[in-house]
């Protein structure tokens, strides 16, 4: 596995309180989302929102519309999610899944050896 440990938990605890909101009028209870960590950028953007970990799939996959869920590609590990990231979305040096209370799931850091 070529996993990074980035150290302690990144994002600030300001950030943590704004996990669950979805603009100003949605909040989420018992989600997860996805946290992107920009090169450029002081701040954190968030990402994505999902029901569940394995959920995050269906940003991978190959074409829109999907016809049937035999297009998500295969959960593998969340992992595998982290390092999709990494490689999908430009400008990312980390990422992480939290879940939406603030607790860190799991992290990743780009690096020569994993990202290629």
């Amino acid at each position: 596995m070529c996993y990074n440990d980035i150290g302690a938990d990144l994002l600030h605890e300001s950030k943590k309180e704004e996990l669950n909101k979805f603009k100003t009028y949605v909040t989420y209870d018992e989600d997860y989302r996805v946290v992107y960590y920009y090169e450029k950028y002081h701040e954190v953007p968030k990402g994505l929102y999902a029901k569940k970990i394995e959920d995050f799939m269906i940003e991978f996959c190959e074409s829109y519309p999907i016809m049937c869920e035999e297009e998500i590609p295969k959960f593998e590990s969340t992992d595998d999610i982290l390092h999709r990231c990494l490689i999908n979305i430009k400008d990312i040096n980390k990422v992480a899944i939290y879940d939406v209370k603030g607790k860190l799931i799991a992290k990743k850091e780009k690096t020569k050896d994993n990202i290629k």
